[in-house]
């Protein structure tokens, strides 16, 4: 759990992965084998529900997501090519709110497919 609390936000990304399945099973609670198909989906649910509650931005998801679960879920398979619009944008450009409503909307169809279950607390 320590080792948790340590991680600053920068590293977060890389660094929660590793420690958090320990926390969680320090405190007593589940936790999901991001390793699986099954956990990897249950991960994607959780990290497109923060997208639709405006926790995060769809460029994080879309730039953050293949890194956290790998390239073979549709979800993610659905969005690279959303992530290559984004990087061909030019400043100023308004294209990045056609690209932000796609997101939502692949994201939207996601959850819609596979209704939150109990297991999708991660």
């Amino acid at each position: 759990m320590r080792m948790l609390a340590a991680i600053s936000s920068h590293d977060a990304t890389y660094d929660v992965p590793e420690y958090l399945p320990g926390a969680l099973t320090e405190l007593g609670l589940p936790s999901v084998d991001l390793s699986t198909h099954v956990g990897q989906e249950v991960a994607a649910r959780a990290i497109a529900r923060r997208l639709l509650a405006g926790k995060m931005q769809p460029r994080d998801l879309v730039s953050r997501i293949p890194w956290l679960l790998g390239s073979d879920l549709p979800f993610v398979i659905e969005l690279a090519p959303l992530e290559c619009k984004y990087e061909t944008l030019t400043p100023g450009n308004n294209r990045a709110q056609d690209i932000d409503a796609q997101v939502m909307e692949v994201t939207r169809r996601t959850l819609g497919n596979h209704p939150a279950s109990p297991d999708d607390h991660v």
